[in-house]
């Protein structure tokens, strides 16, 4: 994932581009911002779906087993100096 805007401490949203199977999208993401003033490091985390059709995935039945459009991601991201 690329940030494509400056992340505030008090953003509720934030604009990502992922890249997956060579499909690049921008997409919106809820976000919780935390900072830790000892480590000096930004914690962002986020809970949204992704559709598969988006980024040309496909999956083949199995058994009459089908797998849903839209693939839940979790995401942690952690900022700061190394």
């Amino acid at each position: 994932a690329l940030l494509l805007e400056p992340v505030s401490l008090d953003a509720k949203m934030m604009k990502v581009r992922w890249t997956i199977h060579g499909v690049s999208r921008e997409q919106d993401i809820p976000v919780t911002i935390k900072w830790d003033e000892l480590s000096k490091k930004m914690t962002i985390d986020s809970k949204f779906d992704i559709k598969r059709k988006d980024f040309d995935i496909t999956v083949k039945k199995f058994l009459f087993i089908g797998v849903d459009e839209k693939i839940p991601l979790t995401v942690t991201f952690v900022l700061g100096e190394k």
